[in-house]
């Protein structure tokens, strides 16, 4: 089943464009890469799928929502239904982890207290951080927080997860840890689409790869980009 369709889309960013034309979907349970130089737009490909950024021709469905013309109320249920992590975490420095997830949770409509707390361990337990929900962001390794923000994307049971450079901050014995954990992720069904410059993850973890050049989006077979590394 297809989760995500982009037909015949441009993308333009104040008057300049940066995607042309390109199409490409994804099927319920798929692992792809997205890889390109810096500013060829692999950021503007997954904000165009979190209806962050408009798009000026064509269409794109991302699970059962057709992301023209979406009025803000379904942007917000869009979001509730897909993961985004980001290069950066994004969590409250003010709050707690498990006041950083609750914000999330409340945000998206949860209520009742004990299914909350349920929900809390499950997501903290999956990402290898349970018993941690009390501790301060900066008391946490990079590799954790990023964990964090992968526990925050997987709150609502999201069926696809987009990531825009998990590790770009992070070393590499962590950022190995963080491939892992989105391969884990994946084999129990979740659909992955991860923006990365780590090319050494394509090597470590084959999987079907998008690259984003020339304005345009193609696959790319993986042998042709494994010869290359």
């Amino acid at each position: 089943m297809v989760v995500i369709s982009v037909k015949n889309v441009s993308i333009t960013i104040a008057g300049r464009v940066i995607l042309e034309d390109i199409s490409f979907e994804m099927t319920q349970g798929e692992f792809a890469y997205l890889i390109g130089k810096t500013g060829s737009g692999k950021s503007s490909i997954l904000r165009t799928l979190y209806a962050d950024l408009p798009f000026e021709k064509g269409g794109v469905s991302v699970g059962s929502f057709f992301l023209k013309n979406l009025k803000k109320p379904q942007i917000a249920e869009l979001r509730r239904k897909i993961g985004i992590v980001f290069q950066d975490y994004q969590l409250f420095a003010d709050r707690n982890v498990a006041e950083n997830l609750f914000f999330v949770m409340t945000a998206t409509g949860w209520k009742d207290s004990k299914l909350i707390n349920q929900r809390l361990e499950e997501v903290l337990e999956m990402v290898g951080l349970y018993g941690i929900e009390h501790k301060m962001p900066y008391q946490l390794s990079g590799g954790e927080q990023q964990r964090v923000a992968i526990a925050r994307a997987l709150i609502n049971r999201p069926e696809i997860l987009l990531a825009d450079e998990p590790t770009g901050n992070l070393d590499p014995a962590t950022s190995d840890e963080i491939l892992n954990l989105f391969w884990k992720l994946n084999q129990q069904g979740t659909t992955v689409l991860m923006a990365t410059h780590n090319h050494a993850f394509l090597k470590r973890q084959p999987a079907r790869v998008l690259l984003c050049e020339n304005s345009y989006v193609k696959d790319i077979p993986k042998e042709d980009v494994l010869r290359k590394l």
